[in-house]
């Protein structure tokens, strides 16, 4: 009997051991899947924040295009009133030489007898006094 006893009792002690063993196994597997968790959290945590900082940053970088397009519109706007102001400037230009050339062509043409320059000069004079007589006064 004591021999069945003894068979007994190390039998339900292999079976207490083995779940013991089980048992362990669990633990330290629920104890890796706890600690993955809590590191998972954190880098949630930390995505979320970075997520946060990115959507900051595009808010910022969208503000700044603005700004950029609205500067580039108002060089174009400048760009455009220069030319424009260029080409009135290119216009005058061609007009003034024009009637530079017809004045030059008339001038040429034009003859002048020595007394006729004379009398100019004779004139010319008589003006200059009158105008410096008339700012004495």
């Amino acid at each position: 009997i004591e021999t069945d006893l003894a068979r007994t009792f190390d039998e339900r002690n292999r079976r207490v051991n083995e779940e013991i063993e089980r048992f362990e196994q669990v633990n330290e597997t629920l104890a890796k899947e706890i600690k993955t968790l809590k590191e998972t959290s954190n880098t949630v945590a930390s995505l979320e924040s970075r997520r946060a900082d990115l959507l900051a940053d595009r808010a910022k970088f969208h503000k700044l295009i603005d700004q950029l397009e609205r500067h580039k519109a108002a060089l174009d706007k400048k760009r455009a009133e220069r030319k424009a102001d260029c080409e009135a400037k290119e216009k005058q230009l061609s007009e003034m030489q024009a009637e530079k050339a017809q004045l030059e062509k008339t001038i040429l043409e034009q003859e002048y007898s020595p007394v006729e320059v004379q009398r100019m000069n004779k004139q010319k004079e008589m003006l200059e006094q009158n105008l410096a007589s008339l700012a004495a006064q």
